[in-house]
């Protein structure tokens, strides 16, 4: 919503509407018998690339300490904590069913703090995407990953891969983490 020019404030409050959707489509699955359910949550927006980029502030309070759009990743925990509050009421209403909330934000958020940790490279800071542009986060939405002139990085180890998407080191970090439990309430 925010990348079709809506502001801020707006996106907020669709937030209840989108989590209405997703759990009526979950509510409709588990009526038909399915037993097992990953709903997962969604990424720090403030810290994708794309965002920072066409979203840039020359406030520098406007930034989390790891550089990340706060009022951007303010939308993100707020999707995610009604999200779980709507899986806590279906696992009531559906107390045989296996219902998973499996997080991005927290991962994403622990790789942009500590990118070493995790084993990502940094090319300056570890908000710059792998595959992109230019600029300061490597993203500019008229050279983007995939067009002739668009260089990727040799070894994709950075977090973000076109300033949208992560890596697949990312992912994999993220899918592990869902398996043992670390990012997946309960493990998948």
């Amino acid at each position: 919503m925010v990348s079709a020019g809506k502001t801020v404030e707006y996106a907020n409050s669709k937030v209840p509407v989108v989590v209405s959707s997703i759990t009526s489509a979950a509510r409709s699955l588990l009526h038909q018998g399915v037993q097992h359910m990953v709903l997962p949550g969604v990424v720090p927006l403030g810290c994708l690339p794309r965002i920072l980029t066409v979203y840039v502030s020359p406030n520098g309070s406007d930034y989390d300490s790891i550089g990340c759009l706060q009022r951007y990743n303010d939308i993100s925990q707020n999707h995610n904590r009604i999200l779980q509050d709507a899986i806590k009421q279906l696992q009531i209403e559906f107390p045989k069913a296996v219902i998973s909330y499996a997080d991005y934000y927290q991962p994403i958020t622990e790789f942009l703090a500590k990118p070493t940790l995790y084993g990502f490279t940094v090319n300056g800071s570890p908000l710059v995407a792998c595959c992109g542009g230019g600029g300061p986060y490597n993203y500019n939405s008229s050279a983007v990953c995939g067009q002739s002139g668009v260089a990727a990085c040799p070894d994709p180890t950075t977090v973000n891969w076109d300033g949208i998407a992560f890596t697949e080191k990312a992912y994999n970090i993220i899918a592990n983490g869902w398996r043992n439990g670390l990012y997946a309430i309960p493990p998948i």
